[in-house]
C-alpha cells in the first residue's frame, strides 16, 4: 500500500479541488516550487496511485433505517452489505437497528423499495430517505489536509465564485457533480416547502395574533410494538402573560401544605 506524505497529500486535495489545475497555480498556493510540485504529481499520476476521472453519479441515493426481528439484526446487515447497490451498513442503537445508503438508477427506485428491501432476511420496518444532497460523505478527501494553506486556497475559490449569484453558479456545480448547497436566511429556511412536509413548521391559533406559524418538533416517534407513528400532530400556542399562573400558583401551595 503506498503511503502518501504531506506534499502528495495536499496535491491530491488541491486536483480534487480542481481537476484540472496547472502545476503552476497548485505550487503557487503551496509555496512550493513548481517544478517539485510537477514532478511529483506526475509521479503520482503515472503510478496510478492517484487518477484523475470522471464519474457519473446514480441518479437516486436514498437512506433507509430498519428495524429488525430481534435475533436477526446481523443477518440483516449482512444481507444488505451483499448487495451491490449499498455503500455502507451500520448496527445501531435507538429506534432502528441497522442503516444503509443504497446507490441505485432512478426507475429502479420503486423495486427496491417495494420488492427487494421488503424480502430482506429479518426485516419488520423500514422507512426509506431519498438524499438530496451531500455536503460531505465518507468517501470524500478531507480538504483540511491543505492544513495553513487552506485560507489561501479558500481565497481563490471565493474570488472565482464572486462574479455569479447564487442559482447560476449551483447550476454550474451540479451540473460538474460537485457537492454544494445554499446558505439560507431564516426567511428562506422558513419558507423551504421541505420543513412544511417533514412537520418541522407548524400553524398555532393564538388568541392575540391569530394563526402563527412556529418551529415544530425535531424529533419523531413511533410505537415500539407496531411501528406506527406517534408523533403529535396538534399543537397548543405559547400562552399569554400569567395565562396559566393561578394554576401553577394553587399546584404550589397544594405542594407546600404537604409537606
Amino acid at each position: 500500500m503506498m503511503v502518501l506524505d504531506a506534499l502528495e497529500r495536499q496535491i491530491v486535495a488541491a486536483l480534487q479541488l480542481d481537476p484540472r489545475c496547472p502545476w503552476r497555480k497548485i505550487a503557487a498556493v503551496l509555496g512550493e516550487a513548481e517544478r517539485i510540485v510537477g514532478r511529483r504529481a506526475t509521479q503520482l499520476l503515472e503510478s496510478g496511485a492517484v487518477a484523475v476521472v470522471g464519474v457519473r453519479p446514480r441518479s437516486a441515493a436514498m437512506l433507509v433505517d430498519m428495524r429488525c426481528t430481534p435475533g436477526v439484526v446481523r443477518a440483516a446487515a449482512q444481507s444488505l452489505a451483499q448487495r451491490n447497490d449499498t455503500t455502507f451498513v451500520y448496527t445501531t442503537t435507538g429506534t432502528g437497528d441497522c442503516v444503509a445508503e443504497i446507490l441505485t438508477e432512478h426507475g429502479r427506485m420503486g423495486d427496491v423499495l417495494s420488492e427487494e428491501l421488503p424480502s430482506t432476511i429479518g426485516l419488520k420496518h423500514s422507512t426509506s430517505y431519498p438524499v438530496l444532497r451531500y455536503f460531505r460523505t465518507i468517501r470524500g478527501w478531507r480538504p483540511e489536509v491543505l492544513g495553513a494553506d487552506r485560507a489561501r486556497v479558500i481565497g481563490l475559490v471565493e474570488a472565482a465564485f464572486a462574479d455569479y449569484d447564487a442559482e447560476p453558479l449551483l447550476n454550474k456545480l451540479d451540473q460538474a457533480g460537485i457537492p454544494a448547497g445554499r446558505v439560507r436566511t431564516l426567511k428562506e429556511v422558513y419558507a423551504w416547502p421541505q420543513l412544511a412536509s417533514q412537520g418541522l413548521l407548524v400553524d398555532v391559533d393564538h388568541p392575540l395574533l391569530g394563526t402563527v406559524t412556529l418551529p415544530g418538533p425535531p424529533l419523531r416517534f413511533f410505537d415500539n410494538h407496531g411501528g406506527a407513528e406517534a408523533t403529535r400532530r396538534t399543537h397548543t400556542a405559547p400562552p399569554l402573560l400569567d395565562q396559566h399562573g393561578a394554576g401553577i400558583r394553587a399546584w404550589l401551595a397544594a405542594d407546600e401544605a404537604a409537606e
